[in-house]
C-alpha cells in the first residue's frame, strides 16, 4: 500500500518536477521523511520510552520534534544560510518559521505512532 500512495504522489508531482529531475525528486523527497523518522525511532528505543502516562505522549512528541529540526536543519543547511543573505530580518524568520513547521509535524507524527507502536507496559 505505501508503495501505491508513493507511486500515484510521484505521477501527480511529475508535471510540477519535470521528466528529467523526477527520481531526484523521489529520493529527496524520502531522505527528507525516512531519516527524520528513522533517527526517531532509534532515540526513543535508545531512552526504552512507554506510553502509561500522558506525560510519555509529550516526551516522544519532544523527542520528534526535536530529531526533525536538527535533521531538516541539516538537510536545507545551504538554503538556510542564504535565505539568511538575502534579508536579514525576513530570512530569519522564513527560516525559523520552515523548520518550526516540519519539526511540528515531525512531533505529532511521532506521538501518533507512539500510540500504536510503543508497549503500554
Amino acid at each position: 500500500m505505501p508503495l501505491l500512495i508513493f507511486a500515484v504522489l510521484a505521477f501527480f508531482f511529475y508535471g510540477f518536477v519535470g521528466k528529467n529531475q523526477i527520481l531526484p525528486f523521489i529520493v529527496v523527497v524520502w531522505a527528507t521523511g525516512f531519516v527524520p523518522a528513522l533517527l526517531t525511532g532509534i532515540v526513543l528505543a535508545y531512552f526504552k520510552i512507554k506510553t502509561l502516562t500522558s506525560d510519555d505522549y509529550f516526551k516522544t512528541f519532544w523527542i520528534g520534534f526535536e530529531v526533525t529540526f536538527v535533521c531538516w536543519l541539516i538537510i536545507n543547511i545551504k538554503s538556510t544560510f542564504y535565505k539568511l543573505n538575502e534579508c536579514l530580518v525576513s530570512g530569519i524568520l522564513l527560516v525559523i518559521f520552515s523548520h518550526l513547521v516540519f519539526a511540528l509535524i515531525g512531533g505529532i507524527s511521532s506521538a501518533i505512532l507512539a500510540k500504536f507502536i510503543l508497549p503500554k507496559s
